[in-house]
């Protein structure tokens, strides 16, 4: 399985806009490294979700060849799951996030990350 590039949308002092497109022969999207001054996210996800397509937020606070990727949540505190389009807004702020495509055949989707500061 390979990982999904990401692509900087846009990119400025108060907002930044990251994508990443992901298949069924994608695993993830390659990890982004967070800056203290966008506290305020959200993920949006849309496309074809194929049989049984969900796509996770994952995070991690390690530097370094991270291993321990984390499932984030909601600001209710559900697991973030994304099953069909949809913008869900993040709670933790972790040092790197990346999308994880958990389960799907025949998906191709566009996750977007939206930071703002």
């Amino acid at each position: 399985m390979a990982t999904a590039v990401k692509t900087i949308l846009h990119d400025s002092v108060k907002l930044k806009v990251i994508q990443w497109i992901i298949t069924s022969t994608d695993t993830d999207g390659a990890p982004y490294i967070f800056s203290g001054r966008y506290p305020d996210k959200s993920i949006h996800v849309f496309g074809t979700f194929g049989t049984g397509g969900v796509v996770k937020a994952q995070g991690t606070n390690e530097v370094l060849s991270p291993a321990n990727w984390y499932n984030l949540n909601d600001p209710q505190g559900a697991e973030i799951s994304i099953n069909a389009a949809k913008i869900k807004e993040i709670l933790e702020n972790v040092y790197q996030f990346r999308p994880y495509l958990s389960a799907g055949t025949g998906t191709a989707l566009t996750v977007i990350l939206c930071l703002k500061g």
